[in-house]
């Protein structure tokens, strides 16, 4: 008869789906301020106010630092301003809270893994991605780029051939296409 079971009481009986929110918000009295302040930065990344937006994520943050709205809300700020090593901790956290192993953030750490130069990092949360969406045309060529850094063009074929066959008229694999053959060229000599 713990909070949910007395929570479920005042319901009715009947079970809802924000019970765990209701806990987390009994258990955690900031998470309403946390929650206002985040739509607020929201508003303001909207409105073009970066600063503000930074400011107020920051706030969220100091107030709780595990939530997970407000550690996507800071790695989405810092990524768009290309701010990859700031973005990092940030969804590490969040991984490391939520264990959410959906192929959109194995993705997006993957692209911040990659820009911050930790390519064997990439390469994993990338193949998570492209097994949890082989139709994830972005995460192919972030891929294959891995290879091309860590100069195994072999594997940047395969990976390829995989990008070809979802994207035959796309440009951008057919420009990656050029480089790889460009960089076996030069491995070759």
């Amino acid at each position: 008869d713990g909070l949910v079971g007395r929570l479920r009481d005042h319901q009715g009986g009947m079970s809802r789906a924000d019970d765990r929110t209701m806990v987390l918000i009994r258990s955690h009295p900031a998470m309403l301020d946390v929650e206002s302040i985040l739509e607020k930065s929201k508003a303001c990344l909207k409105d073009g106010e970066k600063e503000v937006a930074h400011m107020l994520g920051q706030e969220a943050y100091r107030i709780l630092p595990t939530h997970h709205g407000v550690l996507v809300h800071l790695t989405d700020l810092y990524f768009r301003e290309k701010k990859y090593l700031e973005a990092e901790p940030y969804l590490a956290s969040y991984l490391a809270v939520s264990g959410d192993d959906n192929p959109e953030i194995s993705k997006r750490m993957g692209e911040i893994y990659f820009h911050n130069g930790k390519i064997s990092s990439a390469k994993q949360e990338l193949k998570k991605a492209v097994a949890g969406n082989p139709q994830d045309r972005e995460s192919l060529l972030y891929l294959v780029d891995c290879y091309l850094k860590e100069h195994t063009p072999k594997k940047a074929v395969a990976v390829l051939k995989q990008a070809i066959k979802n994207f035959p008229m796309d440009t951008q694999v057919e420009t990656l296409m050029n480089r790889v053959i460009a960089k076996t060229l030069m491995l070759s000599k």
